[in-house]
């Protein structure tokens, strides 16, 4: 008990530690925003707050750890479904100029890297004395909160928050999920950043039903594949299934 206590103490530190430096790099670097590169001073303060993660990574030896030196997902076809969401954005199309479309891959790729690497990389190998479909959910639930916390730093409406805490929890939880099974990191990365910038560069934003229907679906995909008959074999990653 008190072993996984001290794991979601130093996760909830992590994501904080996460959140400062992000918060330092907006409000501390000079305004950048060529007109070659729209998103400059964005990717640069989510490329920032990557030195956090791995930073951990060094500090911690895990740059073998198979989700993170794995490239190839192993169960690929888990991912197809998200890519189909992700997708899903951009069906009423995509706006935008080639300069701005190539600016806002690039940021989304930064935060892709960002976000990942913390959530479904370092903080859910902290919580790996936690039983997996419990750190699942914590890994969920403090990806949430940590959107909280941006949405009242940078003082977003309390609707959206709201909103957009529910929908980053049950992405964050079923990213999680998704993370035990293809154990590969990197290609949560790319969906990350294709679900961000599909997005962000549509014509407007996805209907509310559609965008409740995603969280419902990742929160169904974060129980189903956390059911014990549907965990990997512990020999498939060492991080997977400790604690249960």
């Amino acid at each position: 008990m008190a072993r996984r206590r001290q794991a979601l103490v130093q996760a909830a530190l992590l994501t904080l530690a996460w959140h400062a430096v992000l918060f330092a790099a907006a409000f501390g670097l000079p305004p950048l925003a060529p007109g070659w590169f729209p998103d400059l001073g964005a990717t640069v303060v989510n490329l920032a707050a990557l030195l956090v993660p791995l930073a951990v990574v060094a500090r911690s030896g895990w740059w073998r750890r198979p989700w993170l030196r794995s490239l190839r997902p192993r169960r690929p076809l888990l991912l197809v479904p998200v890519g189909l969401v992700a997708l899903s954005y951009a069906l009423p199309g995509i706006q935008g100029s080639t300069t701005s479309l190539l600016s806002a891959a690039a940021l989304f790729l930064a935060v892709g890297l960002s976000e990942e690497l913390l959530s479904r990389g370092v903080v859910q190998q902290v919580l790996h004395p936690i039983r997996p479909r419990t750190r699942v959910l914590w890994v969920g639930v403090l990806f949430g909160l940590g959107h909280a916390l941006s949405a009242a730093v940078f003082g977003r409406p309390l609707d959206d928050t709201v909103a957009q805490v529910v929908s980053t929890t049950a992405f964050g939880a079923g990213f999680a999920a998704l993370r035990l099974h293809v154990v590969s990191v990197w290609p949560l990365v790319l969906l990350h950043a294709l679900d961000d910038w599909c997005q962000v560069t549509s014509p407007g934003a996805a209907p509310w039903q559609w965008q409740l229907a995603v969280a419902v679906g990742f929160a169904v995909a974060a129980w189903w594949l956390t059911r014990p008959a549907a965990l990997p074999a512990p020999g498939a990653d060492p991080s997977a299934t400790m604690g249960r």
